[in-house]
């Protein structure tokens, strides 16, 4: 698995503006950091929600189809995957749970870092891979996609990020939910929505 570590492009708190830093709440929290694995296993570490959402933009590819769309577009069916429609980006916050954990050779399930968006990738229900292919293909972070719903005029299009270290439902502090609802607040103006993965007694 490749590593690219983004720690020379995170803002790093700036001294000289005097901000006052927070102890944490509760003893037992552990610092997150915001990570994505790419569809080629290409995993980004340390994600600030500036970076997140330059590693999300397609160049090209994007341009591409919809050129197709506005002009020469009539290779492409009715209802074929790679119709453009209006998007509607939403990003989803993996904190821990039953969703991502994995069978291990005990036959107990546990939670393993990366293993959700790796599962969800080759599962069409959840991730229309033809259509995030051809129109994120030059993308760094590839999105999912959901498949076109008859009678729907937007296509959902999701990026997923875990917290890293994971963390059990009995493990969630008051400064993880905090972090939480930061992370939100930073990426408010770049996605139409958010969902929040966790364990059944993390909220």
């Amino acid at each position: 698995m490749k590593d690219s570590n983004l720690n020379g492009h995170e803002q790093q708190p700036n001294n000289s503006n005097n901000k006052q830093v927070h102890p944490p709440l509760d003893d037992s929290f552990q610092p997150k950091k915001l990570t994505a694995i790419n569809s080629d296993h290409q995993l980004f570490r340390n994600l600030s929600a500036t970076k997140l959402v330059e590693l999300q933009q397609p160049e090209t590819s994007r341009n591409q189809l919809r050129r197709i769309s506005e002009g020469d577009n009539q290779h492409l069916e009715r209802g074929s995957p790679l119709t453009l429609l209006q998007e509607s980006k939403v990003l989803v916050l993996y904190t821990g749970g039953t969703i991502g954990m994995k069978c291990c050779c005990e036959g107990v399930y546990a939670p393993e870092q990366h293993y959700l968006p790796k599962i969800i990738t080759n599962l069409p229900p959840l991730n229309d891979k033809e259509f995030v292919e051809y129109a994120y293909a030059d993308a760094q972070l590839r999105p999912y996609a959901l498949p076109l719903v008859r009678g729907m005029k937007k296509r959902v299009v999701y990026w997923l990020v875990e917290y890293e270290p994971l963390l059990d439902s009995s493990d969630m502090t008051f400064d993880d939910w905090t972090r939480i609802a930061k992370d939100i607040r930073k990426s408010y103006s770049a996605y139409d929505g958010f969902v929040v993965l966790h364990g059944t007694d993390t909220l």
